[in-house]
């Protein structure tokens, strides 16, 4: 029986999490950021409030035995719970670095393949120059789209057009180049145009995966708990507790802000003007 238990914990918790998933997943990722923060600025209030209301119950029917450990079991989840924070938070800010990252490369890979059009004689350079403008203007599209994800799958959608006919216009121009190594540089810097374009894209939808988010919040509901059940019928302090809470509330606001570069306060505005800047290099 003992050793039976922890098999059906274990086999409840992956059942929950394979039929589950599909349930909390678009709660973390479709729930503004502020509302979270809110939420988690109150629960961390009232988990707290309950614990001390089950240790003053406790008290009065004198259920109390043995050897306090309240104390050792609240620095040991404060512990994890800083660990766990730590750890969300260099996650997300690795991916906000990836992406900003991503978003210069392309960037600069598209304004390569601008300057290497110019190696090809008129009329061909006018007609690459053409598709590579309206390109460009997509790729600005896609990341103005917000947070529409129709808008932002319609100019995804459209920028693979204009590198497809691209590419097909590309690979028949080195049948007929007399000169190889010109197509050849401008081939090699429009497969890396195409291929960090879908990079951006796949990393634009990767989040911190949202049970790592739910077993923060799980956590810190638990510590305020263990802290309200610590304070052994002592009135609470609750401006120190609100400011406990505003700061975890705030911690979680800023690694779920990093992690979405559409939305919130932290954005590429100011990285997304090196694309914007690409339009410089059409005119006449």
């Amino acid at each position: 029986m003992e050793k039976a238990f922890p098999v059906f914990i274990l086999r409840s918790v992956a059942y929950f999490h394979e039929n589950c998933r599909g349930m909390y997943e678009p709660i973390i990722n479709r729930a503004p950021t502020y509302l979270i923060a809110l939420s988690l600025f109150l629960l961390i209030i009232l988990f707290f409030w309950m614990g001390g209301v089950w240790r003053n119950y406790r008290m009065t029917r004198k259920e109390s035995r043995g050897e306090d450990i309240s104390g050792s079991l609240e620095g040991s989840m404060l512990g994890l719970l800083a660990l766990l924070l730590a750890f969300t938070f260099g996650i997300s800010n690795s991916r906000y670095d990836a992406r900003r990252d991503i978003l210069i490369r392309e960037a600069n890979s598209i304004g390569t393949v601008i300057l290497r059009a110019d190696l090809y004689p008129e009329p061909i350079r006018t007609e690459l120059r053409k598709e590579l403008k309206t390109y460009v203007d997509e790729r600005i599209a896609y990341y103005k789209a917000g947070t529409k994800k129709d808008s932002v799958s319609a100019s995804l959608a459209r920028a693979v057009s204009i590198s497809d006919r691209i590419w097909s216009k590309a690979s028949s121009l080195v049948q007929k180049d007399s000169l190889t190594s010109r197509s050849t540089l401008f081939i090699n810097a429009l497969n890396d145009m195409i291929d960090l374009a879908n990079t951006r894209d796949a990393m634009g939808r990767a989040r911190v995966p949202a049970s790592i988010i739910w077993m923060t919040i799980l956590i810190c509901m638990a510590v305020s708990f263990l802290l309200g059940y610590g304070m052994k019928g002592r009135k609470p302090d609750w401006m120190l507790v609100c400011t406990f809470s505003l700061i975890i509330s705030l911690t979680v606001f800023l690694i779920l802000d990093l992690d979405r570069p559409r939305t919130g306060m932290i954005t590429m505005d100011s990285i997304h003007g090196k694309m914007e800047e690409l339009r410089a290099l059409f005119k006449p």
